[in-house]
């Protein structure tokens, strides 16, 4: 794996830290949205999750991003892609919170 691929699952990987940096599921947090990154070394794959609407077991609001680092042409593409789709997320989260404290005032 090169270097500009590691670079970049660590980035993703911060950010998920970033965001979620306590317990998220939706009974401690609401609807606030759960980002988690899981690494399979035996497949050289990153899978990156989104419950839209928190974590449950149930949740159907999940997107779900698998990218194999290792054969894969695009790899580097597809973890730009999952990059801005991990911050539209939280920009979006941010945005939400931002006008609802301001509309509190």
């Amino acid at each position: 794996m090169d270097k500009k691929i590691k670079t970049k699952v660590l980035k993703i990987m911060a950010l998920a830290l970033e965001f979620n940096n306590t317990r998220t599921q939706n009974k401690y947090t609401g609807n606030k949205p759960t980002v988690w990154v899981e690494f399979s070394g035996h497949t050289c794959q990153l899978d990156v999750h989104i419950s839209h609407e928190g974590w449950n077991w149930f949740a159907e609001t999940e997107t779900l991003m698998c990218i194999y680092l290792d054969d894969n042409k695009n790899a580097e593409v597809e973890l730009d892609a999952a990059f801005e789709t991990l911050e539209k997320v939280i920009m979006d989260w941010e945005g939400k919170n931002k006008a609802a404290s301001d509309g509190n005032r």
